[in-house]
């Protein structure tokens, strides 16, 4: 690291039933953070709990407040608290800050439940406490001339989405993590709804993604889920080569995407040549896909002397038996001329022949060999 970069962030959380029973000494309700650090691949987590009864029995006559999880690339934070009274004006500040030393801080006791008691028609309107963070961090950035050029196309996507979910509120937002540790991507648990009836069954279910702010997805990385998330808020795929897209395909096959299903078609059809519509017939062979299957096929009929003469073809149709019967049958049933053997092929056998005709001491397995040594010669007939 470099440098030192300074931000800052807003945030207002709401403890309702502030008087009820059940909070106890040493309960605390919880908040999630998240900070985008300019110039980094992963977004800044970390967790604020309010206890309403103190956070140890020293402190039963006070709110605590603490913040926890802060990551070791975040130097410092500064925060102001204050409480929002019912004209919505800012009242009864506290400042402290970590040090840079520190992963979990906080205030023990940053106001007296009693004054929260006496004022409660100024401070505590329908017996919710609103207190506002003002936050600002110090973090490390690093050398530009050594960012690579992909983490900053999805530095951009990232703060697009961070843009796009500026107003949403904690429990509105979701996590998802790929299989990168430490990255995870903010998405409306509405937006995942809308899109994809996977996750809406597994949010609105008893499945234990749908108790957790974050959801862990093993085999996906970061940067599938950043073009996943960047889809869901613009329709718009962003992929650097075809291998993106297939990436892209699988989350979307996987999940029931199926805007980004027929968007991840149409560029994959538009992204072939000779050598990868082999690939692509394999691929779609594989997830069952109709659409993108009679598209390689009728491509392979097309063009098929190009491709059954590349190195693709012909390890597909050497280690893809079922596959290479349906070709076959495919083929002969939609251009049978294409199987029929061709002139030069026809040339070869005569030639062949003559060869075997008047060398009988040759065997049969050199005959290729030499005809292939004759055929090098411009003047032979």
């Amino acid at each position: 690291m470099s440098s030192k970069q300074v931000a800052e962030i807003k945030r207002v959380v709401k403890i309702h039933n502030f008087t009820a029973d059940s909070f106890k000494v040493g309960d605390s309700e919880k908040f999630i953070f998240s900070i985008f650090p300019d110039y980094s691949s992963v977004i800044c987590k970390f967790t604020v709990h309010v206890y309403p009864r103190g956070n140890n029995a020293d402190n039963s006559d006070y709110v605590s407040v603490y913040f926890g999880g802060i990551l070791t690339d975040i130097f410092s934070v500064q925060c102001t608290l204050s409480v929002l009274d019912v004209d919505h004006n800012l009242v009864l500040f506290q400042s402290f800050e970590n040090n840079g030393e520190n992963v979990n801080f906080g205030l023990d006791r940053f106001i007296l439940r009693n004054t929260l008691l006496e004022r409660h028609y100024e401070l505590l309107p329908d017996n919710t406490l609103t207190i506002s963070f003002e936050i600002t961090y110090y973090y490390a950035i690093p050398n530009l001339l050594a960012v690579d050029q992909k983490v900053i196309e999805f530095h951009f996507l990232y703060v697009l989405s961070l843009h796009a979910y500026d107003k949403c509120t904690e429990s509105e937002m979701y996590f998802l993590q790929g299989n990168d540790d430490g990255c995870v991507v903010p998405v409306k648990r509405s937006v995942l709804c809308h899109h994809s009836p996977v996750f809406a069954r597994m949010l609105a279910s008893d499945m234990v993604e749908s108790k957790k702010d974050c959801v862990k997805i093993p085999d996906v990385s970061r940067w599938s889920l950043l073009r996943l998330v960047y889809f869901f808020i613009s329709s718009e795929i962003v992929f650097k080569c075809t291998d993106d897209l297939y990436d892209l395909y699988i989350i979307a096959d996987k999940y029931a995407v199926e805007s980004l299903l027929s968007k991840c078609r149409r560029y994959l059809k538009s992204n072939i040549d000779y050598e990868s519509i082999c690939y692509l017939l394999i691929f779609s062979d594989f997830h069952n896909d109709h659409v993108l299957k009679t598209f390689a096929l009728s491509y392979i009929v097309s063009c098929y002397h190009e491709v059954s003469n590349t190195a693709e073809w012909k390890y597909m149709m050497q280690n893809n038996q079922d596959l290479a019967q349906e070709i076959t049958f495919y083929v002969s049933t939609n251009h049978p001329d294409h199987l029929q053997e061709t002139e030069a092929d026809k040339n070869d056998s005569k030639l062949l022949n003559s060869i075997l005709a008047e060398n009988d001491h040759v065997l049969e397995h050199e005959v290729e060999a030499i005809v292939e040594e004759l055929n090098e010669f411009d003047f032979y007939q």
